[in-house]
């Protein structure tokens, strides 16, 4: 039960920079819509990884940015430049609050791995 919380919780604070970049670009978003964003990728990485790599190989990643950048324009109702962005601007925003926290004395165990 406690790793569904934990589970739980990471992808809301994960959907936050996404949030932030998609409402930046004029995206309608909420952090409902991040977080079911980031399930429905994560979702389709987990199960279209296999068959992706074994039929078409090393365009597997390129096949996946695609994913990626649909379920933004079709989520927050934007065109593919502007999803194009959102995807940059979400870990440009990510890295402006690690920098935050750390300048604040905020100390995760994730970060770690940045």
């Amino acid at each position: 039960m406690i790793d569904l919380i934990i589970t739980i919780i990471v992808m809301i604070l994960a959907a936050i920079p996404l949030n932030i970049a998609a409402k930046m670009l004029g995206g309608d978003s909420s952090i409902w819509k991040a977080v079911f964003v980031n399930l429905l990728y994560g979702l389709a990485v987990f199960f279209l990884t296999p068959v992706l790599q074994s039929s078409l190989g090393s365009w597997t990643p390129l096949i996946l940015f695609i994913i990626n950048l649909f379920l933004f324009r079709a989520m927050f109702d934007v065109g593919w430049l502007r999803a194009f962005l959102i995807w940059i601007a979400q870990f440009l925003i990510l890295i402006l609050l690690v920098v935050l926290l750390i300048m604040l004395g905020i100390s995760l165990p994730f970060l770690l791995f940045l």
